[in-house]
Parts: structure tokens; C-alpha cells; sequence
């Protein structure tokens, strides 16, 4: 599924170019965020593939955890949701979807329930650096999605 969505990806960047996608986000954006920040936030659609990858390996790796299957695939059930916070008019609307998985992600390993290697603590780290620049709605919306996940996904055997 990854290949598809790296390929979704790479297309809607093709068909645009990224000053027009940072005019897209620039709704989206703090006021303290710089044109520099506007940039890094469009480019960071280009990750979310290698995140979704990573996702989809803790849901295979994670067979005796439903926990962490049921976290892990509520991510995913976002990114592959067309009603997100912005809205799926990539690469723009992939923003929120990408920060979704990064946050996530993040707080899986904070928890100490999965071990990022390098590369994708990387990439993590990379998309959480941008967080304090998207509108305080969005964040507020993409942070509370991410910390009340877990409460909201159905009890395993019901």
C-alpha cells in the first residue's frame, strides 16, 4: 500500500510547484511560522510514505499487542480518510495526515511501547520540529486526535 501512496505522492508534487503548495498551507500556518517553516511543513508530505511503511511493519510485528495493532491502524485509517483536518487536496492536504503519523509514532515510542530505529526516529523528529507552526486549531485538532485515539478504539473481543 505504501508504493501506491509514495507514488500519490510524488505525482501531486509533479502537478504543482511547491511555492503553490506553501500558498495552499499558508492557511493553515502560525503567524510565527517563516516562509522557511511554510516550505519545510510543504516538503514534509514527501515522508509520510517512509512513516506509513513503518506503521504498517509495528501492525505486523505487533500480532500478540492489539494495543498497538488497533493504535498503529487507527493512524493508518487517517492518512487513508478523506475527511481529514485540511482536506485531501495533496500534496497540502497530506500536511495533517503526515503529522498525524509522526505524532503518533512519537508517542509510541515515549511510551515505550516501539523502538525507532534512527532513520525513522529521523523522520519523526523531523516532522514534530515543524508542529509549533501549524494554526493553533489544526494543531489542537491533529494533538488530541493523536492522544485520544487509544481511548476510542473498540475493546478487542467486542
Amino acid at each position: 500500500m505504501h508504493s501506491y501512496l509514495r507514488r500519490f505522492v510524488l505525482d501531486s508534487y509533479f502537478d504543482m510547484t511547491l511555492l503553490e503548495v506553501v500558498a495552499k498551507i499558508d492557511g493553515v500556518t502560525s503567524d510565527s511560522a517563516t516562509f522557511a517553516h511554510k516550505v519545510s511543513l510543504a516538503q514534509a508530505p514527501l515522508l509520510l510514505p517512509d512513516l506509513v511503511s513503518f506503521l504498517e511493519s509495528i501492525i505486523v510485528q505487533a500480532d500478540d499487542q492489539p494495543r498497538i495493532r488497533a493504535y498503529a491502524g487507527g493512524l493508518l485509517t487517517f492518512v487513508y480518510n478523506p475527511l481529514d483536518f485540511i482536506g485531501d487536496e495533496p500534496p497540502a492536504g497530506l500536511v495533517d495526515d503526515t503529522v498525524v503519523c509522526a505524532l503518533g509514532l512519537r508517542k509510541l515510542a515515549e511510551e515505550g511501547t516501539v523502538e525507532l530505529d534512527p532513520v525513522v526516529d529521523g523522520l519523526v523528529s523531523s516532522v514534530a520540529g515543524l508542529v509549533g507552526y501549524l494554526g493553533q486549531d489544526l494543531l489542537s485538532a491533529i494533538t488530541g486526535f493523536v492522544e485520544e485515539l487509544e481511548t476510542k478504539l473498540v475493546p478487542v473481543g467486542t
